[in-house]
């Protein structure tokens, strides 16, 4: 299944928009985004015995990281051809997949871009033109 109107990523040849249009639609659905960036993290079961352990915050906490993750982990990977999903199957969060996409292809992004600049200011005039 595939999210209407967004292109599946197929590598870094479509990266920068990939990441834009997801963004936005991880930014449409409650705690998504936020687990994917780490704002709402996978909270640590505290032992009973534990004098801070509170189950009824534990399971708010929990339930919010969950529902972040089952729906940033759905979009996203609806959103992936399937070659770049095999680059993924070792991740078990949203947030793993977001990670891992971002030092996959954020990395040679930026480095294509320097290759560009740095083309760009060593151009010089052909002083036979």
């Amino acid at each position: 299944m595939e999210i209407q109107g967004i292109e599946k990523l197929r590598g870094i040849e479509n990266w920068s928009i990939w990441k834009f249009a997801i963004r936005n639609l991880l930014r449409g659905k409650v705690d998504a985004y936020e687990v994917c960036i780490g704002e709402i993290l996978k909270p640590e079961q505290l032992a009973i015995e534990d004098k801070d352990f509170n189950q009824a915050e534990y399971d708010a906490k929990f339930k919010a990281w969950d529902r972040g993750d089952r729906a940033a982990s759905q979009i996203i990977i609806k959103s992936l051809e399937s070659k770049v999903m095999a680059l993924l199957v070792s991740c078990e969060t949203a947030r793993e997949i977001w990670l891992k996409l971002h030092s996959i292809f954020e990395q040679r992004t930026k480095q294509a871009a320097h290759t560009v600049q740095t083309e760009f200011f060593n151009f010089s005039k052909n002083p036979a033109d």
